[in-house]
Formats: structure tokens, sequence, C-alpha cells
């Protein structure tokens, strides 16, 4: 079974825990094979469960160092950020639609781990990895939860329409009711993060 890139690799091996598979690669002009023996590891699936996958210890080289100059690497800065920002709103779309279960959110625990890891794959990693962070951060910041940014721009959207501002008891309330969703938020996020601790995955 050929593969086109990393992510279908995964996808044949993955499914493999504890189990034999034979793989052949091509090296310069010759080609290798070589019979591995799967890791069995847990990870959660986007219902919030539990599976058992196959992994034979190889990571994907996010970055590689290259020179694009000047206009190339802004031109591949914004077409990356584009990317990141599109796959974090359909994510959250997809949290808040139950199509994927909340324990797959993460919080400051999560990501220090997460930053432990991909330090250790190179700063390559790393960098990616703070970069998508920050475009995470940016997009949480504009869902209209009155106690972030994009509260604030709800707020300024009503009082266009309405030609005058919200009553102060009005924003109080608001600003409350936000503060209570992020705090349960906040709330969900550590205790996933004590999950993964305890168990592991």
């Amino acid at each position: 079974q050929p593969v086109a890139g990393f992510e279908s690799m995964r996808d044949l091996i993955q499914p493999k825990p504890g189990e034999d598979i034979e793989i052949t690669w091509i090296r310069d002009d010759d080609t290798l094979s070589a019979v591995a023996t799967t890791e069995v590891r847990t990870r959660l699936n986007a219902q919030g469960g539990l599976d058992s996958v196959g992994i034979i210890g190889v990571g994907q080289q996010i970055l590689a160092y290259e020179s694009y100059g000047l206009w190339g690497s802004i031109h591949r800065g914004v077409t990356a950020t584009h990317m990141l920002i599109g796959q974090t709103v359909l994510f959250v779309k997809k949290v808040i639609a139950g199509e994927v279960s909340p324990r797959l959110l993460g919080g400051p625990v999560f990501i220090a781990q997460q930053s432990g890891r991909e330090a250790r794959k190179g700063p390559s990693n790393l960098f990616y990895f703070m970069a998508l962070l920050s475009v995470n951060l940016a997009v949480l910041n504009v869902l209209p939860i009155p106690v972030l940014d994009g509260g604030h721009l709800v707020f300024l959207f009503i009082e266009k329409i309405k030609g005058r501002p919200l009553t102060q008891r009005a924003r109080i309330v608001a600003q409350q009711i936000g503060l209570v969703v992020l705090l349960a938020l906040i709330l969900m996020v550590t205790y996933n993060d004590i999950l993964r601790l305890i168990r592991g995955y």
C-alpha cells in the first residue's frame, strides 16, 4: 500500500496496535525493507472516548529550514496563518455543534506538556506550535462572549443597530453571564488536563 505522505502512513499504522507490519522504503537507489512491531498508545477520539493506536516511533517534520526571501516568507506566513484560522474555526464549530467532544480541549497543563514535546522535536516544531497557539487564542478572543473582545464587538454592533448604547444594567448582566461561561470553560479544560495526567494520554 503506497503512501503519499506522513498522514497516509499514519492512517495505515495506527489501526494496527501491537501488530507486526512490513515497511518498504527507497533510499537513494536502494529499496530497503523491515518488519516493525507497533507500540500501543492510547489516544482520545473525536467522541471523547479512548482508542488504542499503533505507532512505530517516527514523527512528522512540520517545518524545514528553507530560505524564501522577504516577500516569499510573508506570503507563506499569511497562507499558513489563514489555514490555521480555518482549522481552528472549524474545530470550534464542531465542538459547539456536538460533533467533537469537549474533552479534546486542553488548558495550561496540556499546553505546557505539548510545548515540551515540540521542543524535544526541534526549534521548527516549537515555533510552529507557538504560532498555532497564538492563532487559537486570537480566534477564541473574538468569540461573542461579553468579557472577551468579541463580546465588545457584539456590543458595538447592537449599539449601531439601535442607534444608542446599551444600558449600564444590560452591560453588567452580559458581563456576568460571560464571566460565568468563561469560568465554566476554564474548569472544563482544567478537568481535561487532570484526566490526561492521571490516565497518561
